[in-house]
């Protein structure tokens, strides 16, 4: 890298501080999306976890209604 870094002439040397700023931005951001990622997935989890608590009264009605009919 520092290869590389001996090859740019000096003025690219004061662009090269904005854009590692630029980079830690993009970071930054891309840690906020990971989070919210991470944040719905567990509201995800929650809203099945009480669908599974919903879904045994909703298949007892369920059979119940089949049953009815099936008589």
């Amino acid at each position: 890298m520092a290869h590389l870094l001996s090859e740019l002439p000096p003025s690219d040397y004061s662009t090269q501080s904005s854009s590692r700023e630029d980079v830690q931005d993009e970071i930054s951001i891309a840690n906020r999306k990971r989070q919210l990622i991470a944040i719905q997935g567990v509201k995800k989890e929650l809203t099945d976890e009480e669908s599974e608590k919903i879904d045994p009264a909703k298949r007892r009605r369920l059979e119940k209604g089949k049953d009815k009919t099936d008589e």
